[in-house]
């Protein structure tokens, strides 16, 4: 209820009792949550990988020949 200091109406928090129902949905959302995040991960490090191989040796060091002094 508002008052003339505070006009904004007070609000109750929620409660939500704490039972084995309770529990098992948090670790149901925890799980899925997971498994949404590793998916993720899957797909950007897939992305990666086709947007950027790894480098490959068409210039290796042994070629290489020292500068000639002119």
């Amino acid at each position: 209820m508002a008052d003339e200091k505070n006009p904004l109406p007070t609000v109750s928090p929620i409660t939500v009792p704490a039972d084995s129902t309770n529990d098992s949905n948090m670790n149901e959302l925890g799980s899925l949550i997971q498994g949404v995040l590793q998916q993720t991960q899957d797909r950007f490090q897939h992305m990666w990988s086709i947007h950027h191989p790894p480098p490959t040796d068409k210039f290796p060091l042994s070629t290489l020949q020292p500068a000639s002094s002119p």
